[in-house]
């Protein structure tokens, strides 16, 4: 039997640059970025903007991914946004907000400050070339995710998940 690795693994993360993707020096000094993802991981998402010629994208579970998009939308001067959805605190959207505002991304992204559930009644208008979904871990909370926003995603557009 084969056994499956997977390189964001803890015990296995790739090291920064083995995708070949740069990431731009200003990307690898977030302290709220970097704390959150795993070395291969921050290239992953800062480049996944690419993919989709910078269109619109929705995210599910805020953090650091709606960062780095933005950033990436922002640096290849691409013109989409980024809708983002998470609950978390008041502390911690704080720090989102004044790491976001002093890399000049603030504007790029929409927080939609609620549960996946709840954010899909404010999205239902919105179509994403890319869907990141990186809320609820569980089989079951991204299963809903798919069936509920899956209608936001044409079919020549992206749906991508974490862990």
């Amino acid at each position: 039997m084969i056994e499956r690795r997977n390189p964001y693994r803890k015990t296995r993360a790739l090291p920064v640059g083995h995708l070949g993707y740069p990431l731009p020096e200003i990307a690898r000094e977030l302290p709220e970025v970097t704390a959150q993802l795993e070395h291969g991981e921050r290239e992953f998402l800062y480049h996944l903007p690419l993919l989709v010629n910078g269109d619109d994208i929705g995210n599910r579970g805020d953090g650091g991914s709606a960062t780095l998009f933005a950033l990436s939308l922002k640096q290849h001067e691409l013109p989409g946004h980024v809708y983002t959805v998470d609950c978390y605190d008041d502390v911690e959207r704080r720090q989102y907000v004044r790491e976001r505002a002093a890399i000049g991304v603030l504007e790029r992204i929409t927080l939609v400050h609620a549960t996946t559930r709840e954010a899909k009644a404010i999205l239902k208008d919105k179509s994403f070339s890319l869907l990141f979904i990186d809320a609820d871990h569980s089989y079951e909370h991204c299963h809903e995710d798919v069936q509920q926003y899956q209608g936001l995603v044409p079919s020549t557009g992206y749906l991508a998940f974490h862990d």
